[in-house]
C-alpha cells in the first residue's frame, strides 16, 4: 500500500477516534460559569477544598469562577457530579454534549 494512504488512514481514524472527546472538552469549555456558587476555582485552591483528584463537586450548572479550560464534567445526577481535568479515565465519563 501506498505510504500517502497509509498516512491518511491513521490521520482519519485519529481524527474518528477523537471526534466524541473534543466533542465534550468544547461543550464543557462553553458552560458559563455560575454566580451562584460560594467559592472561586482559585479560593478552593487556595482552602485545599479540591478533591485527592483534583476535581471539585458541582453539578454542570455549578461551574466555578477560574474553572481552568479543558476541564470537564462527569458524573452528573449522581452524588460524585464533579468538574475535573482532563484524563483519559474523566473524558469517558463526560456528561457535557
Amino acid at each position: 500500500m501506498n505510504m500517502k494512504y497509509v498516512l491518511l488512514l491513521v490521520v482519519v481514524l485519529f481524527l474518528v477516534a477523537c471526534s466524541p472527546q473534543m466533542a465534550c472538552q468544547n461543550a464543557c469549555n462553553e458552560a458559563p460559569a455560575s454566580e451562584n456558587v460560594p467559592f472561586t476555582y482559585e479560593e478552593m485552591v487556595e482552602n485545599n477544598f479540591l478533591l485527592a483528584s483534583g476535581c471539585y463537586y458541582g453539578a454542570i450548572g455549578q461551574k466555578a469562577p477560574g474553572t481552568p479550560e479543558g476541564w470537564i464534567h462527569i458524573d452528573e445526577g449522581t452524588q460524585r457530579n464533579s468538574w475535573c481535568p482532563r484524563t483519559k479515565e474523566n473524558i469517558e465519563k463526560c456528561d457535557c454534549k
